[in-house]
């Protein structure tokens, strides 16, 4: 989600040109979203089984992805902002989840381990997927823009949604646009291509989780 999350502000920085002071403003309610999942996990945690709060979180951040997935450069934020809510409203829960788990099956003297070793786990999933999806948006987005049929590419131009917007400044207004237009069109659609496939991929975690904690109890 660590990769995702550099996409959205970059979407919302430069395809809806939001201030970073604007962008962040507008994305409050994602935060709003993972503090009610945590705060779902916390009251339900003792009362329903791992296995069915696991799913329900995974589901909810694989359908946030689905609905980001169907963005286009048109989209209203409102629209995006909504989808990436229900996001993080299933990220609240999993990873909540996810450290009680670990912290649970742990001997009591090994606490400390525990809590490193699920802290190390996550910030590799961040850096991995920083490298993941940031390197498959970019490909996706220069190669869009080097067969755009309808552009003459400036020089230097096609590597960065930022970079081609800052090129597009210097150029006549038409020329501008057209290139603006395409840039746009390119890093929403690597966007949307990786929201698609991280929902997938959670999707089939769901299922791994629903099997691996089938027989784990509630926490009573």
């Amino acid at each position: 989600m660590a990769g995702l999350g550099l996409l959205a502000f970059t979407f919302l920085q430069t395809v809806h040109d939001l201030s970073p002071l604007r962008a962040g403003l507008v994305a409050l309610p994602t935060i709003a979203g993972s503090i009610a999942g945590t705060a779902v996990a916390a009251r339900l945690g003792g009362r329903i089984r791992p296995a069915t709060l696991v799913v329900v979180g995974f589901g909810l951040t694989a359908g946030g992805l689905a609905g980001v997935g169907q963005l286009d450069p048109d989209t209203h934020v409102a629209v995006f902002i909504t989808g990436y809510t229900v996001l993080t409203l299933g990220i609240g829960i999993l990873g909540t989840l996810a450290n009680t788990l670990v912290l649970d099956t742990a001997p009591t003297e090994r606490a400390s381990s525990a809590a490193g070793t699920s802290e190390t786990g996550m910030v590799l999933g961040e850096a991995l997927g920083i490298a993941l999806f940031g390197t498959v948006s970019a490909a996706i987005y220069q190669r869009l823009m080097a067969r755009d049929p309808g552009i003459a590419l400036p020089d230097g131009a096609g590597n960065t949604v930022a970079g081609d917007v800052g090129i597009a400044r210097q150029l006549p207004a038409d020329e501008a646009a057209t290139l603006i237009d395409a840039a746009h069109e390119a890093f929403t659609s690597g966007f949307t291509t990786v929201s698609t496939t991280a929902a997938v991929l959670l999707t089939c975690a769901a299922v791994a989780a629903a099997v691996a904690l089938r027989r784990v109890p509630a926490r009573g």
